[in-house]
């Protein structure tokens, strides 16, 4: 009769072994669980940081371009307008010159005067190659390959019927001098052959001519010259080829380039070029300097009595060695843009430096 306790006793303890069981179970599953939510809590803190300092770093790095770039722009504005700046005001001042040439009465004091403002304003800046000839040597073969070169020329035979056209001071002071028979028929300009068949044969006469022409000349030269400094240019030739007789130009030049040709060698090229008599063509020979002369003063010789081909090598072998001396020159910082570029760099870096 004593059984029944027993079983009930083994079950209760069944039961508390199974109560613990449970509640161990129950206990471990909300470790996971924490353990669990710990996890994910961790994880998603640790993204929300790592995010967080994505943003952070792109919104600086975004803050640092937009400010180079802010600055970029207005580093290259200032540059811009100071240049247009500098570019305008010196513009100015060459077209200021350009008018006050134009219009002003050309003579000695003037040229004088012009002579010390290109040499201050321009030697510095453009290396100047003089071409001197006697008449007929050959000079246009020479000028025609430096501008196929691109190499500016100022040719000074141009700018001698440019100075005597109708219009012109020059023309009215010539036809005062000698009359209106040394017009054409039509009276649309001057007859050269007329004039030089009268200043070829009387010394004092064609001093007279020089005196009236050569001002207005030089004061062309100078304006060529100084639109080519303000262009940048490093290299300008002069096609003079009465350089020594007038030696104004003298001033200016780094280099004398003589082309030359014997008597009989121009004689010949003359009376088949101008269809002139033998006493014509000697006459427009005497009246210049002797070329033997124009020779001795020389910096560069280039001889034009043997076949064209020898001629053309020297000429080329010539302009070779002016380009390559000056083309290049640094001294172009002090031309237009040089001026410009300089200004603008120096008050861009004192922008920066604020």
């Amino acid at each position: 009769m004593s059984s029944p306790p027993q079983h009930a006793s083994t079950r209760r303890q069944r039961c508390s072994i199974l109560s613990l069981l449970i509640t161990f179970s129950l206990f471990i599953e909300i470790i996971i669980v924490v353990v669990i939510v710990v996890v994910i809590t961790i994880i998603i803190i640790v993204v929300v940081v790592v995010v967080v300092v994505v943003v952070v770093i792109a919104i600086i790095i975004i803050i640092v371009v937009v400010f180079v770039i802010i600055v970029i722009i207005v580093v290259v504005v200032v540059v811009v307008v100071i240049t247009i700046f500098v570019v305008i005001v010196i513009f100015a001042f060459f077209f200021l010159i350009f008018v006050v040439a134009s219009f002003i009465v050309v003579n000695d004091v003037i040229v004088d005067v012009m002579i010390i403002v290109v040499v201050i304003i321009i030697i510095v800046a453009v290396a100047v190659a003089l071409i001197v000839t006697g008449i007929a040597c050959g000079k246009s073969t020479v000028t025609a390959e430096l501008e196929k070169r691109g190499i500016p020329v100022v040719d000074c035979d141009k700018l001698s019927r440019k100075v005597v056209e109708p219009g012109h001071a020059v023309f009215d002071k010539i036809v005062k001098k000698h009359g209106e028979d040394i017009l054409l028929p039509d009276k649309s300009g001057l007859d050269r052959q007329k004039l030089g068949d009268i200043v070829f044969k009387d010394a004092e006469k064609r001093r007279e001519l020089t005196a009236m022409v050569g001002p207005a000349i030089f004061m062309e030269i100078t304006k060529a010259l100084l639109y080519n400094f303000a262009v940048g240019t490093s290299l300008v030739v002069i096609d003079a080829p009465t350089l020594y007789e007038t030696e104004h130009l003298l001033y200016l030049v780094s280099e004398v380039i003589v082309v030359a040709a014997s008597q009989e060698t121009q004689v010949k090229r003359i009376k088949e070029r101008d269809g002139l008599t033998e006493e014509q063509a000697m006459d427009r020979i005497k009246a210049q300097m002797p070329v033997e002369e124009k020779v001795k003063r020389a910096d560069i010789v280039i001889r034009n009595d043997d076949s064209l081909e020898s001629f053309q090598k020297q000429a080329n072998e010539v302009i070779e060695q002016i380009e390559a001396k000056y083309k290049y020159s640094l001294f172009v910082l002090w031309s237009l843009p040089g001026i410009a570029l300089i200004a603008s760099i120096i008050v861009g870096a004192q922008f920066l430096r604020r």
